[in-house]
């Protein structure tokens, strides 16, 4: 997964005793790549999507939906930062649109996927 330490991301979930989200785990960070959504979740382990959102936001004190997106972006950002800046990455990682996909990149790091290459080389040149 991703080894960049960014902005306090946690994805360290081995305290979960829940199958069921234990499952959802591990389903979520083998497909990231797809277009996700709860109700396809949801369906994938035959159980109702709000049951579901509702469970993983109480056992993880994060909503699924948002859980996902930070699985999907911090996989970009990493690899944004080994492959190098790739315009199209977005289309990779299932997102409908470019638009879709930079509105969730700048909600989660705060900065375009290019300043985010730039800041990080500026970074690891400092060190």
């Amino acid at each position: 997964m991703c080894d960049i330490h960014l902005g306090g991301y946690n994805n360290n979930y081995s305290n979960v005793t829940n199958p069921l989200i234990v499952n959802v785990l591990n389903y979520i960070n083998e497909n990231y790549k797809r277009q996700l959504t709860v109700s396809k979740i949801a369906e994938h382990f035959f159980v109702n999507a709000s049951y579901l959102s509702r469970l993983f936001s109480e056992t993880l004190n994060i909503p699924l939906l948002k859980y996902i997106r930070k699985i999907k972006m911090y996989n970009i950002a990493s690899d944004i930062v080994t492959l190098g800046f790739d315009q199209d990455i977005w289309k990779d990682y299932g997102f409908k649109s470019y638009e879709s996909y930079l509105k969730n990149f700048k909600k989660t790091f705060d900065m375009t996927p290019s300043e985010f290459l730039k800041n990080h080389l500026s970074n690891n040149m400092r060190k």
